[in-house]
């Protein structure tokens, strides 16, 4: 027999064995969260957001109407 391809062999089973020891390692040290509500609130805590949508979010918010009084207040006056 042909000792190379054993070697060959051995090399993908230790590249594989670290592969697995790599992705278990992400997996141990992630996060666990409650809710998805306290993940999107880590997300966003953690992830910047582009400046070009910043700018246009902000603008949307300044053109958007201002709500109508409810009718409660303009009786009341408050």
């Amino acid at each position: 027999m042909d000792p190379q391809p054993q070697k060959l062999q051995h090399r993908v089973n230790l590249t594989n064995d670290q592969e697995t020891e790599s992705t278990q390692s992400h997996i141990q040290e992630g996060q666990t969260f409650e809710t998805v509500e306290d993940l999107l609130r880590h997300d966003l805590a953690n992830t910047p957001l582009p400046s070009s949508i910043e700018e246009r979010l902000r603008k949307s918010i300044a053109d958007s109407p201002t709500a109508p009084q409810p009718w409660w207040r303009r009786i009341l006056g408050k």
